[in-house]
């Protein structure tokens, strides 16, 4: 299938050319001509109608000019002449261009291919250009757009697209990996989540593990190459995690279709799951205080237009005889509604009184606080980007400069005040979806002009609650500054708990709840005070709260990948301690031995083993608390993209041979020259790009009481209360069982420097050791595999079948097998890799009515869909 970038529209000019006549003639004649000129014109539109088509977007200015951007040149251009895999490079020539979004997607189905856009998201990849290329192994869709910038305003051109139609020799078997919020076996969108890095096996007929991948941030697997024969198809079991769908499926391959496979697991481990939260219909701004006594007013200035409902248990009034308030919906008060007020539904005065839905403000601390706690404050200047925060609890203030550029990743609670600097955007993380982002706030709430909220999905928003009581004068727990040409704060509702809102003249908001005013009598005290030229528009609000995507190595306190430096000065690949670097950090309380661990970018064959020839110490031991760099030291495939983002990953050996994924960080920024990805304070959730610091504590941005400096010695973060991550050592797959939990049960720990940590490593919990062998697992019925009609590309709304044994495999096809044959598994929907990984060669005699398959190759090689990686910003 051929398909062609589709060209920019005709543009169509139509002009009728008006003619006094004082004769029916002449009259006639130049209705004819006025006919003709129309004819034409429809029928050039008709013929050029094709153009109209998706894939573009015109933005037109107030000149009614159209403002057009070049569509992006991707090269090579797709198509099926391609046997193995290929760099694709992705280039606009046009220099109002100044950013490339793009797309990946499994399979060679354009239609069900994600479009890209310009505002960045979980499923965009790319950024700033020029991007570096990729590589593609495998049948997949790409689809670029080339933008003036990189938010909602930003003109973009055509998408273009290629696609990639592979060759298959043999069957490829693929999927995806997905925490299963509601247990459903299926994909939620806005609900589920996939799972990165979780283990996915081939079993030979003989229960050998053949081929090992790991899923990509995407929750994808792909395994391609897989010749006819039986097998069992395999994920990893983890503590804390329970199979939905069965954790082995057995697998009958016979010819070259696709078989495809999702596994269903349901975090059991972990407390954070989405709640249930319901705010009525169309109820924009309410004040659900006590009575008069606490002026629980709904004060509105001149010029105000609420799109709503207004709700409030005492009066909803004018300020000052305000003119032109209308509300566009229903108002209901325990006392009066002012007459001067226009209401285009229900007046209802002498209402029932009502009270604020409930937001769960104790658990969504309690969540934020899964992520740590910060003992200080966080104090950003002004013009920061790429600030990724939460889940974490902060004891201090939180306090933005201004034009900040922060995605929010988790739940936040903050003990003191918060501030927001004018023009900053604040940016929900894609896997929140159509779902509430909590911030919780002790204190106040102040948002400067310009300030802007960007949700997920079609409905996803902010949930900002200050649980500080009424303030006088003015001032309130939540308040607005006067902006300019109705300055929109986007999607976010404002919530006070037990005081008041004031929103100042000139600003755009969604919804607005607040309990008390002052007791005073003044329009300053209000419950709800919006001054004047303030727009009140009520968009559908989300149903759910949620803490984001949470990913297994999420639940337990282990190492992680602390800061690392992609654009140093000089070359990357310089010698020791120049070049790149990677930090590791172990808030753990005992010392961890990293001897066979690997950092990767995010191509799978990119490996940096962590050896005593390329860390800052001359080992690979970290004590406990303590750091250890290890730098690229000269090698020469591990490499991290300056543009177009990248993604750092430490498993705990090799992938294919047993490692797992331990920690990752993705960035989709610029990494500008010298600058560091630093979690900020050491261990937490939170991500800054700060000045590198290899090997010192990263403590710039938080102050201490009073704003005073932080002493690095200090405990100024207190990791979450989780249990540690437990790595057993391989040798200790053949003591007996008893002698197995003794050893987890006892001290030292398993992670201690003495523990020589291998590639066949399994996450263990220290109070219980599981290790059945291979060749016991059972055969489970009722297997979930798609079977030849499904499409490969559509994997999230599969419902897979059983494949049926065949009567017979032809035994001699094992001399039609090549030596070596290549399995694509994606370790990123972004990303590409090639992994060569030894496989059985053993094989069986024919038996009794079903013949064995052939033994696999000697070699299968895991390759993913493409290299570049976004920020899952998940």
């Amino acid at each position: 299938m051929i398909y062609d970038i589709i060209p920019r529209r005709t543009e169509v000019v139509v002009r009728v050319v008006q003619k006094n006549s004082r004769g029916a003639i002449r009259v006639l004649f130049s209705l004819q001509k006025q006919a003709l000129a129309i004819f034409m014109a429809l029928l050039m539109v008709l013929i050029n109608a094709h153009a109209f088509v998706a894939f573009e977007v015109h933005v037109v200015d107030v000149k009614a000019e159209v403002a057009r951007v070049d569509a992006p040149l991707i090269t090579p251009p797709g198509g099926n002449a391609y046997p193995d895999e290929v760099e694709v490079s992705i280039t606009s020539d046009d220099t109002d261009a100044t950013h490339i979004f793009y797309t990946v997607t499994p399979g060679t189905d354009a239609n069900t291919a994600p479009d890209p856009s310009c505002t960045p998201s979980g499923v965009n990849l790319g950024g700033t250009k020029p991007l570096s290329s990729f590589e593609i192994g495998a049948d997949a869709v790409v689809k670029a757009v080339a933008c003036t910038g990189s938010d909602a305003d930003a003109h973009s051109s055509l998408v273009t697209l290629a696609v990639f139609d592979f060759p298959d020799l043999y069957a490829g078997i693929q999927g995806h990996k997905y925490h299963d919020t509601n247990k459903n076996e299926q994909f939620d969108p806005g609900l589920d989540f996939p799972i990165e890095g979780w283990e996915i096996r081939i079993l030979d007929q003989n229960f050998v593990p053949a081929s090992t991948t790991v899923t990509d941030a995407s929750g994808f697997y792909y395994f391609k190459g897989v010749p006819p024969g039986t097998y069992t198809l395999q994920e990893e079991e983890r503590q804390g995690w329970t199979a939905v769908t069965p954790p082995e499926f057995p697998v009958f391959v016979l010819g070259s279709e696709p078989h495809v496979y999702d596994f269903y697991n349901y975090d059991s481990g972990f407390a954070c799951v989405p709640k249930d939260i319901s705010f009525p219909y169309r109820l924009a701004v309410q004040a659900a205080g006590l009575g008069s006594e606490n002026n629980d007013d709904v004060a509105l200035g001149a010029n105000v237009t609420i799109n709503g409902d207004v709700r409030s248990n005492d009066d909803i009034r004018r300020m000052a005889s305000a003119t032109n308030v209308v509300i566009n919906g229903s108002a209901t008060s325990t006392s009066d509604v002012d007459a001067g007020i226009t209401v285009t539904k229900q007046k209802t005065t002498a209402g029932a009184m009502g009270t604020l839905p409930d937001v769960m403000t104790a658990e969504w601390k309690a969540r934020a606080a899964d992520g740590g706690v910060v003992n200080g404050s966080f104090v950003f200047p002004n013009n920061m980007v790429g600030i990724a925060l939460g889940p974490v609890e902060i004891s201090g203030n939180l306090k933005f400069g201004m034009a900040n550029d922060i995605t929010i990743k988790g739940p936040l609670y903050v003990h003191g005040n918060v501030e927001i600097g004018k023009n900053t955007v604040i940016k929900a993380d894609a896997s929140f979806g159509d779902q509430f982002v909590p911030i919780i706030v002790d204190g106040t709430i102040d948002i400067a002009s310009g300030v802007s909220f960007v949700g997920t999905g079609a409905k996803g928003a902010f949930l900002l609650v200050s649980m500080h009581s009424a303030l006088d004068n003015g001032d309130a727990a939540i308040e607005l500054a006067s902006g300019a040409s109705m300055s929109d704060l986007g999607a976010a509702v404002l919530y006070a708990s037990d005081g008041d809102i004031h929103v100042r003249s000139n600003r755009t908001i969604r919804a607005a709840f607040a309990v008390h005013g002052t007791g005073l009598a003044g329009d300053d005290d209000a419950a709800v005070r919006l001054d004047s030229d303030v727009l009140v528009n009520w968009k559908p609000l989300p149903n759910k709260i949620s803490c984001g995507s949470r990913q297994p190595f999420e639940s337990t306190l282990h190492v992680v990948v602390n800061e690392f430096v992609p654009n140093p000065a000089g070359n990357d690949d310089a010698a020791k301690p120049a070049g790149e670097w990677v930090e590791i950090f172990n808030p753990t309380s005992t010392a961890v031995n990293l001897a066979g661990w690997v950092l990767y970018d995010a191509i799978n064959t990119h490996a940096l083993p962590i050896t005593n020839l390329n860390t800052n110490t001359g080992g690979t031991s970290i004590p406990s608390k303590g750091r250890l760099v290890v730098y690229r030291n000269g090698d020469s495939d591990f490499e991290l993209n300056n543009t177009g983002g990248d993604s750092v990953r430490l498993f705990s050996g090799l992938i294919g041979s047993g490692g797992f994924l331990v920690d990752s960080h993705t960035y989709t920024v610029e990494a500008p020259e010298n600058k560091s990805f630093a979690r900020i304070p050491d261990g937490s959730a939170n991500w800054i790009d700060p000045d590198g610091t290899p090997g010192e504590a990263n403590l710039i941005f938080i102050e201490g009481p009073d704003g005073t400096e932080l002493d690095p010695s200090s405990d100024f973060f207190d990791p979450a209360n989780k249990p540690e991550l437990y790595i057993r050592d391989k040798s200790l797959s053949e003591m007996p069982m008893d002698a197995l939990l003794a050893e987890a049960a006892g001290e030292p720990s398993l992670l201690t420097e003495d523990t020589a940590t291998s590639t066949d490593a399994v996450i263990e919990e220290k109070a219980k050791v599981e290790e059945p062998p291979i060749a016991e697992l059972p055969t489970v019925e009722g297997s979930k595999d798609d079977g030849p009609d499904t499409d490969a590309a559509d994997t999230s709304s599969t419902t897979p079948a059983v494949i049926d044994a065949p009567a017979s495999v032809v035994s001699d096809t094992v001399a039609d097998v090549p030596k070596d044959v290549e399995a694509l598994v994606p370790t990123d929907m972004s990303s590409e890799s090639i992994v060569t990984v030894p496989l059985s060669t053993e094989t069986t005699e024919k038996k009794e009515e079903v013949a064995t398959a052939p033994s696999l190759p000697a070699s299968v090689s895991t390759d993913p869909i493409a290299t570049q990686t976004p920020e899952v910003q998940q």
